[in-house]
């Protein structure tokens, strides 16, 4: 069977309250995972909506928000990802929402690493704040 690019369905607004996966596009899932994140990313026009499998029944979403952008700060948040050697499920990566620079991922959940990356984030010259939530199946 090919690789199904895309697959459309059309709705309702109250559709949408009841939205199924077509088995097709579940069927192009070929990692062998029962847990998956679903992450659902609005636009003004339109919603993203990502499924990824995941290894875990947990992981820990990540927003650090900064005052500003810079190279330097990309490399901050390298070094860290490196050093916690932490798995990264899904990044937004660094973004601008309303006037404000913020890095999102969502990292698979392990030992301490929560308190962890607010102390080393928190160290980034641009670094503001933190927020972590845990997210469970």
């Amino acid at each position: 069977m090919s690789q199904i690019i895309s697959t459309g369905k059309m709705l309702t607004r109250d559709g949408l309250k009841s939205l199924t996966i077509p088995p097709e596009a579940l069927r192009q899932f070929t990692a062998d995972s029962g847990n998956f994140l679903v992450i659902f990313n609005p636009r003004p026009e339109s919603m993203k909506i990502s499924i990824i499998p995941c290894k875990s029944k947990e992981v820990l979403k990540v927003v650090v928000h900064l005052t500003e952008f810079s190279p330097l700060t990309v490399k901050n948040i390298a070094d860290i990802i490196y050093d916690l050697k932490i798995s990264t499920v899904h990044t937004s990566g660094i973004c601008f929402h309303e006037k404000e620079c913020c890095y999102e991922a969502y990292v698979e959940m392990k030992g301490n690493i929560a308190n962890q990356i607010k102390e080393k984030f928190s160290k980034i010259p641009q670094y503001k704040s933190v927020d972590l939530e845990i997210i469970k199946v």
